[in-house]
Parts: C-alpha cells; structure tokens; sequence
C-alpha cells in the first residue's frame, strides 16, 4: 500500500482501486477456469494496475499497463512471490485494458479485468439487497471521484509526450487519438 499510496494521486485512484480489488473477488475462481489467484497476488495486481500513469513514470517508454505490470513485478519478487504468481498478476495487468482478450484466460487475468469492468460499470455489481457490508459499501457506494476524466486524462498526457506509450490499436492510442481529433474538448476523453 506504500508504493501506491506514494505514487498515485489518493483522490481519484484510490477508491477505483480498492473496488476493483473487491469486485475481482468475486471472479475468482472464474467458471471453467483452473487457475485460481492467490489473494495477495491479485490484491497487489488490483490496487497497481494503473500505477504506470504516475507522473513518477512519464519518461518510461512502454505503455502505462506494462509499467504498472513491471513495477508490481518488482514489488512481488521483492517479496519472495513464487515467479508464476509474478507472471499471472504481470499478465492482467498488462491486458487489463485488451477487451476480449483478458476475460477468455482466466484466473487472476480474468479477475481483473472482470474487476476493473464492474468498477466502470460495463460488468454487473451486485443487487443493492446484498450491499450489507462495509465492503460492499466501499465497493459501490463510495463516490466515483471523476476517476474515468483523470484516468484519461493521465494517459494522454503521457503519451502526447511520450508516444511510444499509445501505440495503433492500444486503449491509449485510442485515447489520444480522439484527444487529437478534438484538442479544445475538456470533458471525458471521447475514447474513453
């Protein structure tokens, strides 16, 4: 929690990241699925996947997802993590932005993308009947914080200055590319 609390701006980042943790469990195991992610592992894949947007990463010329990934790669050997559980959280996070793709491989993989999904709301959260824990209330109570604007955000600025960072066909390069389309627009980025 140290590195991300001292790496990513608390007031947009940090409520997205504990849902997404939260929401995650609940795809984990994922039906037909073998791999199950060992808690801490898909904890520590959760609350970093969008790590690399950090200004501390501005300069690193791989996307943000592969930041991320590398940087809870390093977090997770640091802490003797066996490197097949380093390899599963590097994977979703690096393809937690790839649709179609993250959810067909299961395991931490599917579990975070599944997370990150019910935290933008295109993946369903529970009914509000079963929103009785404090948990749960973190989970789909707590406010948004205009999570998706910043996110954006974040990740244009760092690809308009660094474009190795949103390649063709990646979510950044859409995000750019439709920051390029409209300059002047100041809302959600359009390709978000």
């Amino acid at each position: 929690m140290r590195l991300f609390e001292d790496t990513l701006p608390a007031d947009a980042h940090y409520v997205p990241s504990i849902r997404s943790s939260l929401a995650s469990k609940d795809d984990n195991p994922t039906p037909g699925c073998i791999a199950r992610a060992p808690p801490h592992v898909l904890f520590v894949a959760c609350i970093l996947h969008d790590i690399g947007t950090a200004s501390t990463y501005d300069t690193v010329p791989e996307r943000f997802e592969v930041v991320s990934a590398d940087v809870a790669a390093r977090l997770l050997r640091s802490h003797g993590i066996p490197e097949k559980e380093i390899r599963d959280a590097w994977l979703a996070m690096s393809l937690h932005t790839s649709p179609g793709i993250a959810e067909r491989l299961g395991g931490t993989v599917r579990a975070l993308r599944l997370g990150v999904r019910a935290d933008f709301k295109s993946y369903p959260p529970p009914p509000s009947e079963l929103i009785d824990t404090w948990a749960e209330v973190i989970r789909w109570q707590l406010p948004r914080l205009e999570i998706e604007q910043a996110l954006g955000d974040a990740v244009c600025e760092q690809a308009i200055q660094n474009p190795q960072k949103a390649p063709g066909g990646s979510w950044p390069g859409d995000l750019v590319r439709a920051k390029r389309d409209d300059p002047e627009w100041d809302g959600l980025n359009r390709g978000f």
